[in-house]
């Protein structure tokens, strides 16, 4: 009996979630566009998710409200659309990293993270060559740039078997020479497109061989040579027939003999 109800009570659970996703993502424009005039966070994510385009002008009213009291939902709506492909506001976080400000670095970083837009690699290449003048503690502007790029799910990034959060100078120069060779590549990506194929010079064919090799050509024989050949072939059968007639001969002779 306990079981059937605890069965009855997972059932009852499950389909009590079910409609409760089910209602969360089934909201239509104009309950979102409510939901984003209360700078709910909750909302922008899921017009992020479901990549409603049609909501940008909605989000550019959070992004750009002058409220400070509402400064995450302003974070989000501003890295949610730049998600949504509006260059503007990734202009705006590339420009926070190209001029670092203490406050806004990490939260620039962080949002490159966010968008995973491998554009941002030729952002990012240049700290891998930057001093460490950071705080006692704090990562050095090449670690961040490592930490941030082995995110990115480059597909021909070096791997590493331990997290990068503090990378080592071996690394760092790993990187490095990765950068160097990929950054003809890299510089071409745009924004908001997806990496173009690669162009791999073509290899060079080497020479073809002959599947039937020539044989080395034959040595010319001489007449004297030539002539030679038919009188050994006689004289093999003849020191046979000498060979058996002379043992015949010799068992004739001691036959004779012992009759004797």
């Amino acid at each position: 009996m306990k079981t059937a109800l605890s069965s009855g009570s997972a059932v009852a659970f499950l389909l009590l979630s079910s409609q409760v996703i089910i209602a969360e993502t089934n909201y239509t424009d104009a309950e979102l566009t409510r939901r984003l005039e209360l700078y709910d966070v909750a909302a922008i994510k899921m017009i992020v998710n479901e990549g409603r385009t049609n909501l940008i002008p909605a989000l550019e009213l959070v992004a750009n409200a002058p409220i400070l009291a509402e400064e995450p939902s302003r974070i989000w709506a501003r890295k949610a659309l730049a998600k949504l492909g509006v260059k503007l506001y990734y202009d705006d976080i590339v420009r926070d990293i190209l001029r670092p400000n203490e406050n806004k670095l990490g939260q620039a970083l962080d949002d490159i993270i966010y968008l995973q837009d491998p554009a941002a690699v030729k952002v990012l290449a240049p700290m891998l060559y930057e001093s460490p003048i950071t705080k006692p503690g704090d990562p050095s502007p090449p670690q961040s740039a490592i930490f941030v790029l082995s995110r990115l799910h480059l597909p021909d990034a070096p791997q590493f078997k331990r997290p990068i959060i503090h990378a080592r100078q071996k690394e760092i120069e790993i990187w490095q020479r990765w950068w160097e060779e990929h950054k003809d590549y890299y510089e071409k990506v745009e924004f908001g497109k997806p990496l173009p194929p690669r162009e791999f010079p073509a290899p060079t064919s080497a020479p073809k061989t002959q599947s039937n090799p020539v044989s080395p050509p034959r040595t010319p024989q001489s007449p004297a040579s030539e002539s030679a050949a038919p009188s050994a072939s006689w004289l093999y059968p003849l020191i046979i027939i000498g060979v058996v007639l002379g043992g015949l001969v010799a068992w004739l002779l001691v036959r004779r003999r012992g009759k004797s």
